[in-house]
């Protein structure tokens, strides 16, 4: 028997959000270009007790030559088994030993700020979320852009992405 080339890959991705679906088709279209590759996927978002309890020897069984991970639990456990990984979170900060997938959150600051400027607003807002590393790289990049073009911003954070009770958020 002959064993396969093809790379094989883990996918630990969700696809419940645009997001998730984008980077699982730029993954897929990359492998179109230079591939192909095998692929094996799991939704992270719904999985998480799942995989908490289960091994994860399974991946080199398989013969993975790579994974690709978001919002996942435990990436130690991930970088244990000694497979080339990316990570692709949104609920991490950076971290300089990871090979990371990241937004350009100073871009998306900065289109946003085009977008309401060439509507002509002069009052500009940020409205997010304090334990969210993306939310306050965004805040952090709008509020530089907005003031350095010499307007005044205000800024809201609520302290939890997770849904919250209407009544105790609405006065904040």
């Amino acid at each position: 028997m002959v064993e396969s080339k093809i790379p094989k890959v883990v996918l630990f991705l969700e696809s419940s959000r645009q997001y998730g679906r984008d980077v699982i088709r730029g993954i897929v279209q990359y492998s179109r270009l230079h591939g192909p590759w095998t692929f094996y996927r799991e939704d992270v978002f719904y999985n998480q007790d799942k995989r908490r309890k289960k091994d994860l020897s399974w991946i080199k069984k398989w013969g993975a030559n790579g994974i690709i991970a978001r919002d996942f639990d435990y990436f130690d456990k991930l970088m244990e088994l000694g497979i080339p990984t990316i990570i692709a979170s949104a609920f991490i900060d950076r971290n300089e030993e990871l090979i990371e997938i990241i937004t350009d959150n100073e871009r998306i600051a900065q289109l946003a700020y085009e977008h309401f400027s060439r509507r002509g607003f002069k009052n500009f807002a940020f409205c997010g979320f304090n334990d969210m590393p993306w939310s306050k790289h965004r805040e952090e990049s709008f509020d530089v852009i907005v003031k350095s073009a010499g307007f005044k911003i205000d800024i809201f954070n609520s302290n939890s992405s997770r849904m919250l009770n209407w009544d105790k958020e609405h006065p904040a």
